[in-house]
């Protein structure tokens, strides 16, 4: 084979994978209600990537035009980080004792928690909140979580258990704790507790909706998106509260029906301002995983840090933030 041959087949490569990729960019922001166009939009970084790597190869191969419209998907897909490296604004509010919250899956499927254990136990939080609590994992936390006592917890043998977990010298009160299903049919029981610190009460939530395969899973999971933000404004206007609402959402942040969830709930997105943040999976390598673990809060939460733990041996990273209540 010619190396004139070799040639014409790199550019047919480099060309299909332009296609590809630009087919792909389009169905994720022109189709994002279509199953197909939803799950396509979680791979936005992955995408400006591969263009980048496509970009040098015309480049190298002197192919300047091309070069050229490549940009334009290229710079489409990159546009979505944008907003997660820009500077918060700077908070010159009053503003109460800082809490440390932090949610983990542990994923009921891994062989060995102990990594895991140790590092919550290192993390001290304030205020816990574990998903994927089965019956057997539920019985290690006396051990393994001695410091820490649990205000309410729902044990499953499937994916769908849970647990909020305070340490046993909390300062918090709890003023209130229970579950919700979102919508009323879900089978998957929702955590949420009213806490006040120094008679300040706010409203926290364990957020676990249903990963998105194909037409049906994802209309369950828009089903569970409009019962939750329905559910926060119905909390909000009954209780004003503050609210921080966080968990596996099963969808990154630049989705369509994520950024719906945000306008319909009133709250917005924590991970704004503190860089690319990916939870899942948690054994890949940082450019090749995507954020689906997050917390949101209403205007009144000032969010302080935030970031996303080590590979803990479960199939999710752990998200940590540090947050306070404005001052009324």
């Amino acid at each position: 084979m010619n190396k004139f041959l070799l040639l014409r087949i790199f550019d047919a490569l480099l060309l299909l994978g332009v296609f590809a990729l630009s087919l792909a960019t389009i169905l994720a922001l022109f189709a994002p209600d279509w199953w197909v166009g939803d799950i396509l939009s979680h791979l936005r970084v992955q995408y400006a990537l591969a263009l980048c790597v496509l970009v040098v190869g015309f480049v190298l191969r002197r192919r300047w035009l091309i070069s050229g419209l490549v940009l334009l998907p290229l710079l489409l897909n990159l546009s979505v980080l944008v907003p997660l490296f820009m500077p918060a604004p700077v908070m010159a509010k009053a503003m109460g004792r800082p809490l440390k919250i932090l949610h983990y899956n542990l994923d009921m499927t891994s062989s060995d928690h102990a990594v895991a254990f140790q590092f919550l136990r290192n993390s001290a939080p304030d205020i816990l909140f574990v998903q994927e609590l089965s019956p057997a994992l539920a019985e290690q936390l006396p051990r393994e979580l001695a410091d820490y006592r649990v205000v309410y917890a729902h044990v499953l043998d499937n994916t769908h258990g849970s647990a909020l977990l305070l340490p046993t010298n909390s300062v918090l009160q709890v003023i209130h704790a229970s579950e919700v299903h979102l919508p009323a049919a879900s089978p998957r029981p929702l955590i949420h507790a009213t806490l006040a610190l120094d008679g300040q009460a706010f409203t926290l939530m364990s957020l676990h909706v249903i990963r998105p395969k194909d037409a049906y899973t994802e209309q369950i999971q828009a089903q569970e998106y409009a019962a939750a933000s329905q559910w926060i404004r119905e909390q909000r206007q009954q209780h004003g509260y503050p609210i921080l609402v966080l968990g596996d959402y099963n969808t990154t942040p630049w989705a369509a029906r994520f950024q719906r969830f945000l306008q319909e709930s009133g709250l917005h997105d924590t991970s704004l301002g503190f860089g690319y943040q990916p939870s899942w999976p948690a054994a890949a390598p940082v450019l090749f995983a995507i954020p689906i673990d997050h917390a949101v809060a209403s205007a009144d939460m000032i969010i302080l840090q935030r970031n996303v733990g080590p590979n803990l041996g479960g199939d999710h990273k752990a998200l940590e933030l540090t947050f306070a209540i404005e001052d009324s």
